[in-house]
């Protein structure tokens, strides 16, 4: 099994064109061969020597931003504007769910006294009117996010679902254009990118409407070098939106998957790979298992709530499901050489 992962990662490096794996298991070695291979990547999310202090962005990854912080008074629900009660004690609106399976559940927009949990407090990452940042994806999924639409040539990232928004910087460091749709935007989220990724176009609103719209209106060339990431509309309602525009895409990653939504994929004769389920991710696992290790010995500034965020980051080692669309590897020879800003950042502070 080693020898044949060994062999195709080799076959990676000297062929122009990307490959479209037939099967399964061809996609995880595919996987297996272009995560490990890049280690200006690899040592930004998972650095030997972590820093005292809370890591900045600019230099390597972390789960949020200087400015954000941890507060105890927070909706317990999506609302537009702050997340923070003390800040956004009337919130425009507040997402609902339709529905309780997990499979075929619709989100929309009301009234906040109208949906689930609004009269609890909950805990959040926060600005608290600050300009912050976070997230609670793990770095594993990132790093195989970048790896998969650099092999694919992909130039543009549209995420659908921004949320803490740390994502849609670190995609935008790393070299891509990021397209981030929010259907309920956060205030210190949206003030933050701005600040800090002024190139990220932020677009607020339903994706159902404006992925399809961001497709179409692109060459065919163009849209063979886009991928979209699915972080707001979950499982059946995300591919019918990617199935608009499948065609002309490179490739899809839906968060949040689970078993009914792999089986789901396997009917509609998708050839997927999910993070964390093949034996063959265990070198990344074994990654995060020891940078974990090594973050928390580092002595960091700041409360156990981020190392418990962190720690669930960590261990939460992916739900995050890929699949190819019909523009996968059209849009021109791959380039394993992004320009990226963070090595701009870097060399600017060197």
């Amino acid at each position: 099994m080693l020898a044949a992962t060994l062999m195709f990662a080799l076959l990676l490096g000297v062929r122009g064109r990307a490959s479209h794996p037939k099967t399964r298991h061809e996609f995880a070695q595919l996987m297996a061969g272009i995560s490990y291979t890049n280690e200006t990547l690899l040592d930004y999310f998972f650095p030997v020597k972590p820093p005292q202090q809370p890591p900045d962005v600019q230099q390597t990854w972390w789960v949020q931003t200087p400015k954000c912080k941890r507060s105890q008074t927070c909706w317990c629900v999506h609302v537009t504007g702050s997340r923070d009660k003390t800040v956004n004690p009337n919130p425009r609106s507040c997402e609902v769910t339709k529905g309780s399976s997990l499979m075929t559940r619709q989100m929309g927009l009301g009234a906040c006294h109208k949906a689930w949990g609004s009269r609890r407090n909950c805990s959040c990452t926060t600005g608290a009117g600050e300009p912050c940042l976070s997230s609670n994806m793990n770095p594993g999924t990132i790093v195989s996010n970048i790896a998969l639409a650099r092999e694919g040539g992909v130039k543009h990232i549209i995420e659908e679902g921004r949320e803490g928004g740390l994502t849609a910087l670190l995609y935008w460091l790393h070299g891509f254009k990021v397209t981030s749709i929010e259907y309920s935007p956060i205030d210190e989220v949206s003030t933050a990118l701005r600040e800090m990724a002024p190139g990220v176009v932020q677009l607020d609103g339903d994706g159902r409407q404006l992925v399809p719209e961001l497709v179409q209106n692109m060459s065919r060339r163009e849209a063979a070098q886009t991928m979209i990431f699915f972080d707001g509309e979950k499982r059946t309602f995300a591919y019918d939106t990617f199935a608009k525009v499948k065609d002309r895409v490179a490739f899809a990653a839906f968060d949040d998957s689970n078993a009914e939504f792999q089986r789901f994929m396997s009917t509609k004769g998708e050839i997927w790979w999910q993070v964390a389920t093949e034996p063959l991710y265990d070198p990344m696992v074994k990654r995060m298992k020891e940078s974990r290790t090594r973050l928390s010995k580092a002595g960091l500034r700041g409360s156990k709530d981020i190392l418990g965020d962190l720690g669930q980051q960590f261990f939460t080692y992916g739900d995050s499901l890929f699949t190819f669309g019909g523009g996968w590897g059209q849009g021109g020879v791959h380039d394993h050489v992004h320009r990226a800003r963070l090595e701009v950042a870097r060399r600017a502070s060197a």
